[in-house]
């Protein structure tokens, strides 16, 4: 049995650390740096020494260990931020449930069938280490494990074709905000589409489960376009709002709404709930004598189904916009200031200061204790506090000016042209 050093791994090649293809030992370090692992390691002792991120890798961590039948251990070690240890723990220790499913959810795809996976668990030996970031003793682990040979013959599978649906989501609680419903609903289109999980019955489709609207404002014109949906007909269309629980919360001088469905059609039902909703709103709240607050719609399953999808994806082709626009975060904002190579963060709102600060000189370390306040309510903020993060760090690093939303000036480091 060979394996070819230059076919092997079959996958993310140029993301792994490639050693002695003769060893039975894979290393695989979640979140921490797999280079400065593999560097701490005897060459000699281990094949291949990568990171897994996320679980949506375990597919291609499985077709890498199935190509390469040499490979006896695979040792698990390093820093788990985002619960992919779990997954893989699951995956050679009991195997997919009956529904093909591993801890979190989490799927392999099609391509990897339950004997393929089942090859996989007999041929390969997990050794837990997760947590353990140290290469001396990692080292040890390793050199401890007795030597076994190859399982069998190569086993190659495609990767995931560009018709599998491979990309993955949290299992439930999506949620989109916009002021306009016919906005909103085109973000959902989007996400059914790339998330949904599919479900059987006489009308099959996919579904995204517990999916949040949160509506500002009394809505826009676009609310009213055709593309959205046939007008309501009527001052109170109690049909159009099919039976939801309404709930109200009043603040500040509005009267805010929401409306709980068990399960509600993504394509054909929504938008005509929305527009009720918006009409039920706006009565309510004139009868109290307050302003229209928020209007928030959750169904429990909010599903696609098959017959609209084509519709769904022309929809989404045609309205989804083409860069995310930028918002205003309810949860303040940051200024940003480099003082002495330190970096200093610090966190207000249109009023003014907090009081909360940070300082400090990573630009990685900072964005995670900022996130960890909760005080970023967009996704478009937390990369734009990245970016200005990184670009503070790299300013402190080479002695640069720095200032906040422009750009660096590095002239000062261009070097002259050597004289002749």
């Amino acid at each position: 049995m060979d394996v070819p050093s230059h076919s092997w791994p079959i996958s993310h090649a140029d993301a792994i650390v490639v050693s002695n293809l003769e060893s039975d030992v894979a290393v695989l370090t979640l979140w921490t740096d797999a280079r400065r692992i593999a560097a701490g390691l005897d060459p000699a002792s281990f094949a291949a020494c990568g990171n897994l991120y996320s679980a949506t890798g375990l597919a291609f961590l499985a077709r890498n260990l199935l190509a390469n039948p040499r490979i006896r251990y695979l040792v698990l070690c390093g820093t788990d931020l985002t619960g992919t240890a779990a997954p893989v723990i699951g995956l050679f220790e009991q195997g997919p449930d009956a529904q093909g499913r591993l801890p979190g959810g989490v799927r392999l795809d099609a391509g990897l069938s339950p004997e393929l996976i089942e090859t996989l668990r007999r041929g390969v030996r997990l050794v837990n280490l997760v947590g353990l970031t140290d290469p001396a003793r990692l080292r040890a682990e390793i050199a401890a494990l007795p030597r076994l040979p190859p399982w069998g013959e190569p086993i190659v599978v495609p990767p995931p074709g560009r018709g599998e649906a491979v990309l993955t989501a949290e299992p439930a609680g999506f949620l989109v905000r916009h002021a306009s419903a016919a906005r909103a609903w085109v973000q959902f289109l989007k996400l059914a589409l790339q998330f949904g999980t599919s479900f059987a019955g006489p009308r099959p489709g996919r579904e995204l489960l517990v999916a949040c609207t949160v509506l500002a404002g009394e809505g826009d014109a676009e609310e009213a376009a055709r593309w959205f949906g046939p007008p309501l007909v009527g001052d109170r269309p109690a049909a159009a709002l099919g039976h939801p629980r309404l709930l109200e919360h009043r603040s500040a001088g509005a009267l805010g709404l929401t409306a709980f469905y068990p399960r509600l059609d993504l394509f054909s039902a929504w938008p005509a709930r929305a527009r009720a909703l918006r009409q039920e709103h706006r009565r309510r709240a004139a009868e109290a004598g307050l302003h229209p607050g928020p209007l928030t719609i959750v169904a429990n399953r909010l599903q696609l189904l098959d017959r609209d999808a084509q519709h769904a994806a022309e929809v989404v082709a045609r309205r989804y916009p083409r860069t995310l626009p930028w918002r205003s975060d309810p949860r303040g904002l940051f200024w940003i200031r480099v003082e002495q190579g330190t970096i200093m963060v610090e966190h207000g709102t249109q009023q003014g200061p907090t009081g909360r600060r940070w300082e400090g000189q990573s630009a990685e370390q900072l964005c995670r204790q900022i996130l960890n306040e909760q005080l970023v309510g967009y996704p478009e903020h937390a990369a734009y506090l990245g970016r200005e993060l990184q670009k503070a760090e790299l300013a402190a690093a080479l002695g640069l000016a720095y200032r906040q939303d422009e750009p660096l000036n590095a002239a000062s480091l261009a070097r002259p042209s050597r004289e002749r």
